[in-house]
């Protein structure tokens, strides 16, 4: 017996016609215009033939990526934009296959139906790294910390044998694309969420500290960054850790993705805590890249970093929340915008933005009461 929601898109309807006893429950996913459906079946064997039959009805544009037989019972297919969808699928393929020498677990890609811009993947649940700290002593949460920084030390150091032809290695972040990012978080979260004007002087603080940022980022060593390495994208199945979202790989500054994991607004740590995880990470990193970063000031570019990935996020949350009505994500302004504000008082040259920051988070406080109202 088939049990479909009755808002299914047309796009997954030869899929339910190759398998009768299936059961489809739409996903939450997450800020992205990706859409997620788990696909249940009585047993994996069910589940395997799904993919097979899609294989044949899809053969002319599509790839079986993995050898391996189709692993549990559920099978999660992810529909992609249109305007990207076989390019997107291309690149999840392909870092997939990187993370994969990296033996950086992430769910396996069962079926990649290229023109269609859909893949079926391994069902890996839904217990994210933000949702099992919470059920935690801080002992496993500490240790559990350790381990996903290891799985960063492993993608961005992979051992000599690992191809680097990966398609991630091919773009790498620009003075232009970090000063378009922080230009969205001034966009989306000043004028759009937060209604205000800056002064002039205000607005020329904000200018030059933003190229100061970008320009220190690009100063960093170059390496593989996943891009939004945090908490909500590690799933936690059976003690160990899965990787999702990395589609957007590229290389880029060293200490983005452990400032993205270490200031991640939806699972705050203590100063104690990140500080003796910078450690943890700054120890097993190749002696060379450690020296490089030591000349230019770890604490500095650590806390660069946080300014930079604290307001991309804010800019993304307001966005959602102001331009697509999405407002999950509103909550968690308030804390990625502390995490600025703390990294700018620390700079001497960043102390201007930090007290312009200060002033958007008093206006905050009058906004989001108001707005959390519909949540």
């Amino acid at each position: 017996m088939q049990l479909i929601p009755p808002e299914l898109p047309e796009k997954l309807a030869p899929l339910l016609a190759c398998l009768p006893a299936v059961r489809v429950s739409k996903l939450k996913g997450d800020a992205s215009s990706r859409s997620y459906y788990r696909f249940s079946f009585p047993d994996p064997a069910s589940a395997g033939r799904l993919v097979s039959s899609a294989f044949a009805l899809w053969s002319r544009d599509s790839e079986r990526t993995s050898e391996s037989g189709v692993s549990g019972k559920d099978l999660v297919v992810v529909l992609l934009p249109a305007e990207c969808s076989a390019r997107l699928a291309r690149c999840i393929v392909d870092i997939s296959r990187y993370l994969e020498f990296c033996g950086v677990p992430t769910p396996t890609v069962y079926l990649a139906a290229y023109q269609q811009g859909l893949l079926i993947m391994e069902d890996v649940g839904e217990v994210r790294l933000c949702d099992f700290a919470r059920k935690v002593s801080a002992e496993r949460l500490a240790s559990s910390y350790r381990l996903a920084v290891d799985l960063l030390l492993r993608m961005q150091f992979p051992e000599p044998n690992v191809p680097r032809d990966c398609i991630a290695y091919q773009y790498s972040f620009t003075f232009e694309r970090f000063r378009w990012e922080l230009d969205f978080f001034a966009e989306h979260f000043i004028s759009g969420l937060l209604r205000m004007e800056l002064s002039s002087d205000e607005e020329q603080i904000m200018r030059r500290a933003f190229d100061l940022v970008s320009r220190e980022m690009l100063r960093q060593p170059m390496v593989f960054t996943h891009r939004d390495f945090h908490s909500r994208n590690l799933m936690v199945r059976n003690d160990s850790f899965f990787v999702l979202d990395y589609q957007d790989a590229r290389l880029g500054p060293i200490l983005y993705d452990l400032a993205s994991l270490l200031g991640d607004a939806y699972l705050p740590l203590n100063e104690a805590t990140t500080a003796s995880l910078i450690d943890y990470y700054i120890q097993r990193m190749p002696a060379e890249l450690r020296k490089a970063l030591q000349s230019l000031g770890i604490s500095r570019s650590f806390q660069v970093s946080l300014i930079q990935r604290s307001l991309k996020a804010i800019g993304t949350f307001a966005y959602q929340g102001f331009a697509r009505q999405n407002k999950e994500y509103l909550a968690f302004i308030p804390a990625a915008l502390a995490n600025a504000i703390d990294a700018a008082r620390r700079n001497p040259d960043l102390l201007g933005l930090a007290r312009v920051l200060e002033r958007l988070s008093l206006r905050l406080d009058t906004v989001l009461p108001r707005t959390n109202e519909d949540l």
